[in-house]
C-alpha cells in the first residue's frame, strides 16, 4: 500500500513537470511572434516615411523645374525669325540727357478757336439742321427761325426804300424845274431836305438789318421784292468746328440773350500743367515739354508758348499752357496727362532709347544681347524728354541691347509662360 502511494506521487509529480514545460515553451512561442510582428511593423512604417519623403523630394524638383521653366527670361531665334521680326540693337553708353520738371496737367479746348452761335432776334424755331458732334462749315444754315421781329425791320426797310426813291423822283423834278426857273429856291430846298431824311431812314432800316445777320445781298433781293417770307430768318455758323453743345429745338421760343450752340475747332487743343510755384524759376518760353496720356499711344511733344506771372493762391502752383496739334482727335479734352518739362542738360551714366522698354508683369525690363539669343534684363529708369531713358539700376554702358523688335521678344516670353501654366495647372 505504501509503495502505490509513492508511485502515483511520482506519476502526479511528472504529469505537472510536463504540463509546465509545454506551456513555457508555448509562451516563449508567442513573444518571438510578437517580437517579429513589432519588428516587422516598424521596418514597413519606416520604409513609408522614407518613400513619401522621397516622392514628396520628388514632386519638389519637380515643382522648382516647373518653375524656372515658367519664369523663363531667354529667347532664342532663328536667323528667319531674327529677319521676320526686324532685330535691331545699339549699345547703352553714357549721354547726355534733360533735366526735367515732373508735373501733372490737363487737356483742355483751346477757346481762341472756339465760336458761339446766338441768335440776334427773338422768334420761335421752325426747323434744326443739326446735331450734336456735327461738324460744319462756315456759313452753314443750323436752323430756320420765324420772326415777327425780323419781319417788322425787312418791311420798315422795304418802306424806307420805296420812300426814298419817290422822293428822289420829287427831287429830279424840282431841279428841272428850278432850272427852267417854274420852282423857286425854296421848293428846291425843301425838296433836297426830304430826300436826305429819306436816304437816312432807308440806311438805318438797311444797318438794323445788318446788325441782324442780314447780308447785303439779300438788301438787294428786299429791294427787288424776291424774299417771299419776311419772318424766316436763317440761323447760321460764324465758323468751322463740331458742335460740343446745343440747346435749340424746334418749337423752342428763343431770344437774344444766351447762345444755342457752341463750335469747336479741335485741330488744336491746349495741354495746361501745373508747376510748383518752387520751380517757377526754372521756367523759359519755348522749353520743350513732353506728356503722357493712357488713351493715346505715342507721347505728346510741345513746348511752353505761355507761363502765367500768377502764383495760384489755394495750390500754390504756376499754369504753363502748350498748343499742341490734335489733327487725328486724339487728345480728348478733359483728360489728364504726367508731363516732363525739360529746363537742363547734363551727363548721365547709362541712356537707352526708350521704346526698347517693355513691362513683363509689373516689372520694366529690355532684352540684351547673349550668346545663341537674347535675355530680358529687368531696371529702374527715369524717362525724358527726348525719347531716351535713364538707367538707374540694372543696366550697365557697354551692353549690346535690343532697339527694335523688343515687343516681339516680350509676346514670346508671355506666350511661354501662359503655355507652361496651362500645362501644369490643377
Amino acid at each position: 500500500m505504501k509503495y502505490k502511494i509513492i508511485i502515483l506521487i511520482a506519476i502526479f509529480a511528472a504529469a505537472g513537470w510536463l504540463i509546465s514545460k509545454t506551456s513555457a515553451q508555448h509562451s516563449n512561442h508567442e513573444t518571438e511572434a510578437s517580437s517579429h510582428s513589432d519588428h516587422d511593423h516598424e521596418e514597413h512604417s519606416d520604409n513609408t516615411i522614407e518613400n513619401e519623403e522621397h516622392e514628396e523630394h520628388d514632386g519638389h524638383d519637380e515643382h522648382a523645374g516647373h518653375e524656372h521653366e515658367e519664369h523663363s527670361e531667354f529667347i532664342e531665334l532663328t536667323s528667319q525669325e531674327k529677319s521676320n521680326i526686324g532685330i535691331r540693337t545699339a549699345i547703352a553708353a553714357p549721354g547726355m540727357i534733360d533735366q526735367t520738371i515732373t508735373a501733372s496737367g490737363q487737356i483742355t479746348l483751346n477757346t481762341d478757336t472756339m465760336s458761339y452761335i446766338t441768335p440776334v432776334i427773338s422768334g420761335i424755331v421752325k426747323d434744326v439742321y443739326v446735331k450734336l458732334g456735327d461738324s460744319v462749315s462756315k456759313d452753314q444754315t443750323v436752323a430756320l427761325i420765324i420772326s415777327r421781329e425780323l419781319a417788322e425791320c425787312r418791311t420798315a426797310y422795304i418802306a424806307a426804300f420805296e420812300s426814298h426813291n419817290l422822293i428822289q423822283v420829287t427831287l429830279d423834278r424840282e431841279e428841272s424845274l428850278f432850272k427852267e426857273k417854274l420852282a423857286s429856291q425854296a421848293d428846291l430846298i425843301e425838296a433836297r431836305q426830304a430826300a436826305v431824311e429819306a436816304k437816312i431812314t432807308m440806311e438805318l432800316a438797311a444797318q438794323n438789318l445788318i446788325s441782324m445777320g442780314i447780308s447785303s445781298q439779300e438788301l438787294t433781293s428786299l429791294q427787288e421784292g424776291k424774299v417771299k417770307n419776311l419772318a424766316e430768318y436763317l440761323l447760321k455758323s460764324p465758323s468751322a468746328g463740331q458742335i460740343i453743345e446745343k440747346d435749340i429745338n424746334i418749337g423752342q421760343a428763343l431770344d437774344d440773350s444766351e447762345p444755342v450752340i457752341t463750335i469747336a475747332d479741335l485741330s488744336t487743343v491746349w495741354l495746361d500743367i501745373n508747376i510748383n510755384a518752387a520751380d517757377a524759376h526754372k521756367l523759359e518760353l519755348s522749353q520743350p515739354v513732353v506728356a503722357t496720356n493712357r488713351s493715346v499711344d505715342q507721347a505728346i511733344h510741345a513746348k511752353l508758348d505761355y507761363i502765367s506771372p500768377v502764383i495760384n493762391d489755394q495750390l500754390r502752383t504756376v499754369m504753363t499752357r502748350s498748343i499742341i496739334s490734335n489733327s487725328d482727335n486724339n487728345l480728348l479734352p478733359g483728360s489728364y496727362v504726367s508731363a516732363l518739362i525739360s529746363v537742363a542738360r547734363r551727363q548721365a551714366p547709362v541712356v537707352i532709347e526708350q521704346n526698347a522698354i517693355q513691362v513683363i508683369g509689373d516689372k520694366k525690363c529690355v532684352f540684351i544681347v547673349v550668346d545663341h539669343g537674347y535675355e530680358a534684363v529687368f531696371i529702374k529708369y527715369k524717362p525724358t524728354v527726348n525719347g531716351t531713358a535713364e538707367v538707374l539700376s540694372g543696366l550697365v554702358a557697354g551692353t549690346e541691347y535690343v532697339t527694335e523688335g523688343a515687343f516681339a521678344l516680350k509676346s514670346k516670353i508671355v506666350t511661354a509662360n501662359l503655355g507652361s501654366h496651362a500645362g501644369h495647372g490643377h
